[in-house]
């Protein structure tokens, strides 16, 4: 991790669908880079200003691309 992010364990990596997503298929995909560092584990998901969580997936590295748990 970077060194600012150090103290935090973890790296956000935020991004606005209208900036890095399509829809394709009748389903919205977003890229975005990865960066440098090693990778323990991918948390992604959506969260709304009032409501909180909406929903999460997490990934291992290296292993298939079926989320580990949806909440």
């Amino acid at each position: 991790l970077p060194d600012v992010r150090q103290e935090y364990g973890f790296d956000n990596l935020d991004f606005g669908f209208s900036l890095y997503g399509i829809v394709t298929d009748g389903r919205c995909i977003a890229v975005r880079d990865l960066p440098e560092y090693d990778i323990r584990h991918i948390s992604t998901g959506q969260f709304a200003e009032e409501g909180g969580k909406i929903w999460k997936s997490e990934f291992l590295p290296g292993e298939s691309a079926s989320p580990l748990s949806e909440q």
